[in-house]
C-alpha cells in the first residue's frame, strides 16, 4: 500500500461528490486515483491542475490558455485577484513539486503527500467555485495522525523496556538471516548465468505465457514533452501475428490515423462527419515504419530486441542505474543482421534489469538517438506486462525530453 493512500482516499471521496459534472477533471483524477506509481501520481496531479487553470483562464481571464506555462497563468490570476491567496499558494506548491515526476532529479516519496493535499484543497475550492457537488467533510491525514498520537498517550505501553529491546533484536537477526541467506545463492546463480539466460528470465517476467508471437493489444498513450505542457493523446493497437500496427492521435474533433496492414502503409483523418484516406509517399511510409518499431517496443521491448538482429553480448556486468544495481544486457549493431530501419538507428542498446525479479529499470541507447529511459510501474495489457511510465532524458546533459504514460484503452 502506498504511503499516500490516505490522501488518495480523501480525493476519492471528493471525486464522488461531483462525479458526472466535471468530465475533463474527472478523466485525470480517475487515472491518479488508480495508480500507485509516484511519478504517475505527480504527473496526473499536474494534469488535474492544468484542467482547472485552463478553465479559470477561460472564465476569469477571458481567453484561451494556449501554450503559456502554468506558472505564468497562476501569477496573472493572483495579480488580478481572481483566485483567493491561499488557493494560489497551493497551486504554486503543486506546480513546483509535481515537476519532479518528469525530471531526472531525486525526490522523496513523502513529497507526494503534500502534492495530493494541495490538490485536494484546490479541487474543493474549484467545486465550490463552479457551484456543483455535495458538501462533504474531509479529515486531513495529519489530523488523523494527531488523533492516533493522542490515543497512544492515554494508553502508555507497559512492556518492560529490556524485554522489548531484546525481542526486537532477535527479530532483526532472524529477518536478516531469512532475507540474506537466499540472496547469497541468487548472487552465485546470477554470476554463473549468461546473457541469454538472463534475457529469457526477463522475457518470462513480462510474457509468462509466451503470447508474443500471436499477441494483440491496445493501449492509451499520453505524452508530455519538455517543449510543451500540453499533452498528446494516442491509442496504439498492434497484432504481432499479422504484423499489424495502428496509431490514432486524438486532436479535438479530428483523429489522425496511421499504420501498417498487410505490409501496406496507410494514413487517414477521421472527423465527426467523414473519414478521409490520405495518399502515402515513400518517405511518409518510412516514417510510419519507424513509429511502428517504436510503438511495438512499448509492448514487448525484450521480445523485439531478441529478434531485432542486434547482437546480444555474452558478458553481463552489474551496473548502477538510477540508484539500483542492475544487470546490463548490451545489444550491439550489425547492419547485415538488423531486420528493420528502426533498429538500424542504434549503435548499442543497453537494458538495465533488476536482478530481484528481472523487470526492466530502464535502458540507454547510442547512435542516432542518444538517450536513456527510466521505466516505472507495471500495466497488464491482454496477458502481458508493460512499463506504465517511461521517462526519457538526454544522455548528453541529463535534460528531460519527454514522458510516456500508458493506461488501458477502451
Amino acid at each position: 500500500m502506498a504511503i499516500w493512500s490516505a490522501e488518495i482516499k480523501e480525493l476519492e471521496k471528493l471525486y464522488e461528490s461531483f462525479k458526472g459534472q466535471l468530465p475533463e477533471l474527472e478523466k485525470e483524477l480517475v487515472q491518479l486515483i488508480r495508480t500507485e506509481d509516484a511519478n504517475v501520481v505527480l504527473l496526473y496531479s499536474r494534469r488535474c491542475l492544468e484542467v482547472i487553470i485552463t478553465g479559470l483562464c477561460e472564465c476569469e481571464l477571458k481567453r484561451e490558455r494556449g501554450t503559456e506555462p502554468l506558472k505564468g497563468i497562476i501569477d496573472k490570476l493572483n495579480k488580478e485577484r481572481k483566485v483567493p491567496a491561499h488557493i494560489i499558494t497551493s497551486m504554486d506548491h503543486l506546480n513546483s513539486l509535481s515537476t519532479y515526476g518528469t525530471h531526472p532529479k531525486d525526490f522523496d516519496p513523502e513529497q507526494v503527500k503534500p502534492v495530493l493535499n494541495n490538490l485536494t484543497t484546490i479541487v474543493k475550492w474549484y467545486v465550490k467555485y463552479k457551484e456543483i457537488g455535495t458538501v462533504i467533510k474531509i479529515k486531513s491525514a495529519e489530523g488523523e495522525k494527531q488523533k492516533e498520537i493522542g490515543l497512544s498517550k492515554e494508553k502508555p505501553f507497559k512492556t518492560g523496556r529490556r524485554k522489548l529491546l531484546t525481542g526486537v533484536l532477535i527479530m532483526i537477526v532472524l529477518i536478516s538471516l531469512i532475507l540474506i541467506y537466499p540472496k547469497i545463492f541468487t548472487r552465485e546463480q546470477i554470476e554463473n548465468s549468461n546473457s541469454d539466460e538472463i534475457l529469457g528470465k526477463a522475457i518470462g517476467f513480462y510474457d509468462l505465457l509466451n503470447r508474443w508471437d500471436n499477441y494483440s493489444g491496445k493501449v492509451h498513450l499520453t505524452t508530455v514533452t519538455a517543449e510543451s505542457d500540453k499533452p498528446t493523446e494516442e491509442v496504439i493497437e498492434i497484432r504481432t501475428k499479422e504484423d499489424f500496427y495502428q496509431s490514432i492521435t486524438i486532436s479535438g474533433d479530428i483523429n489522425q490515423i496511421k499504420g501498417i496492414q498487410n505490409g501496406e502503409c496507410f494514413k487517414a483523418s477521421d472527423s465527426i462527419n467523414y473519414v478521409r484516406k490520405d495518399h502515402i509517399n515513400e518517405s511518409e511510409c518510412l516514417e510510419i515504419q519507424l513509429f511502428k518499431g517504436h510503438h511495438y517496443m512499448h509492448f514487448g521491448p525484450l521480445m523485439e530486441l531478441k529478434t531485432s538482429g542486434l547482437i546480444l553480448e555474452k558478458k553481463v556486468e552489474t551496473i548502477e542505474f538510477q540508484g539500483f544495481n542492475c544487470l546490463a544486457l548490451v545489444f550491439t549493431s550489425d547492419s547485415l543482421k538488423v531486420r528493420n530501419s528502426y533498429f538500424n538507428r542504434f549503435k548499442s542498446f543497453t537494458v538495465y534489469i533488476d536482478p530481484s525479479d528481472y523487470s526492466i529499470k530502464g535502458y540507454r541507447t547510442t547512435g542516432s538517438t542518444e538517450i536513456y529511459v527510466v521505466c516505472s510501474g507495471i500495466l497488464y495489457v491482454n496477458g502481458i506486462k508493460i512499463p506504465k511510465c517511461k521517462t526519457y532524458f538526454s544522455s548528453a546533459d541529463n535534460s528531460f525530453r519527454w514522458v510516456d504514460i500508458f493506461t488501458t484503452a477502451d
